[in-house]
């Protein structure tokens, strides 16, 4: 569903986006978005994506995965590939 309504530009370059657009974006206060300017003079909203903090911000509430020890498992590779290449 295309959703489409005018809003109004405020003095220190505020834009307003109605709740159902909002809501339908999925967008809370402090989002990120990215403005784009088509060469056409077409303006064109869109939510940020890729960035480390809106995948933190996706996770939120997520369930937690029990820890790992990441550096004890990149140690143990590299051992490993340091010894397949300098025999000892």
């Amino acid at each position: 569903m295309i959703q489409s309504q005018v809003v109004i530009l405020g003095t220190k370059g505020q834009l307003f986006l109605p709740l159902s657009i909002r809501t339908a974006a999925g967008l809370r206060a402090g989002a990120r978005l990215t403005v784009t300017l088509e060469a056409d003079g077409t303006l064109s909203v869109r939510p940020a994506r890729g960035k480390l903090a809106d995948f933190i911000e996706a996770l939120d509430g997520a369930e937690t995965p029990a820890p790992c020890d990441m550096d004890a498992a990149m140690l143990k590779t590299l051992k490993a590939m340091d010894d397949a290449t300098h025999p000892r």
